[in-house]
């Protein structure tokens, strides 16, 4: 049976917030009476054309009796349907106003050393260091009709969730926000960002940033592999200036999402192809293979 509509519309959070326990559990159990009606109901009436169909003379008495069964189940299908509408009909009175959430772990201010080490691997300081050394601006624009957010509480934000990789879901009770959509905007324009400003560092044509120190780092490795722990090679030469780190950064499957942040935005063109080069048949995920050059400093 289709559900009736309200005669007035409630949001999301509106509704659970109006409706107590006892209202809820009440709701749970006349449902599976009402449930058990209508299958009655549809049994009751096989029957009662199976007893026209056959036209039995001498079986008047039994089709009057599965007509009575029927007139009665209906009206406890009515009566349970009106009692449906009386629960999920929400007046005025009755909505309980839900207010947002208080801002929680967004600016350094409101940071523990304890939590903030937990959840970033960072101590207050020195997460606040770094977000001054980024240089970053006041705010971000984070979506297409101008909304913004600072990016203090970005970059906490984000470093939260590379550190912890916890959903956009998880993340709204930790930082206090009404909807996943702000967790998410904000970190993929942090992370846009950030991937901008280490153009030339970390990727790109970085390595002549680094080329007048790789005799000092060829030097600091010989010196580590003549330690007497890693077998006392005694090497003279060495020309090695970092290792190599090959790793698959498993995502989520790409393509799949709009082409904008826009409401019915249109769908990525040709993310069959997006996924398929994004599959790594050998472990079975989508992700992305990288590989790195780590240095004795840590680069």
């Amino acid at each position: 049976m289709p559900r009736r509509k309200s005669k007035r519309a409630t949001t999301y959070r509106q509704r659970p917030n109006a409706l107590s326990a006892l209202d809820i559990y009440t709701m749970m159990s006349y449902q599976r009476f009402q449930a058990l009606c209508a299958i009655t109901l549809v049994r009751n009436h096989h029957m009662i054309m199976l007893s026209m169909l056959f036209d039995d003379e001498d079986n008047d008495d039994g089709l009057l009796l599965l007509y009575r069964h029927h007139i009665s189940i209906l009206h406890n299908n009515l009566f349970f349907f009106l009692l449906d509408s009386e629960f999920m009909t929400i007046e005025p009175d009755q909505v309980i106003p839900w207010f947002a959430p208080a801002n929680r772990n967004r600016t350094f201010d409101l940071l523990e050393d304890g939590w903030c080490y937990h959840h970033t691997r960072f101590t207050v300081a020195q997460l606040r260091e770094l977000y001054l050394r980024l240089q970053l601006p006041v705010t971000f624009t984070i979506s297409t009709v101008g909304h913004k957010a600072s990016s203090e509480e970005a970059f906490i934000i984000t470093v939260t969730k590379l550190a912890t990789g916890r959903t956009n879901t998880s993340l709204m009770e930790v930082f206090g926000v009404i909807t996943d959509t702000f967790i998410s905007r904000v970190y993929k324009k942090t992370i846009e960002v950030l991937d901008n400003k280490a153009d030339g560092v970390l990727h790109g044509n970085c390595l002549h940033r680094w080329v007048h120190l790789f005799p000092e780092f060829a030097e600091a490795i010989k010196n580590k592999l003549n330690r007497p722990q890693y077998g006392k090679l005694l090497f003279e030469n060495v020309g090695i200036i970092g290792f190599l780190d090959c790793k698959v950064d498993e995502t989520c499957t790409p393509g799949t999402g709009p082409l904008t942040d826009e409401e019915l935005a249109p769908r990525h063109p040709g993310a069959e192809v997006i996924q398929r080069s994004m599959y790594s048949g050998y472990l079975k995920l989508h992700g992305l293979k990288v590989l790195t050059r780590y240095s004795q400093t840590g680069s």
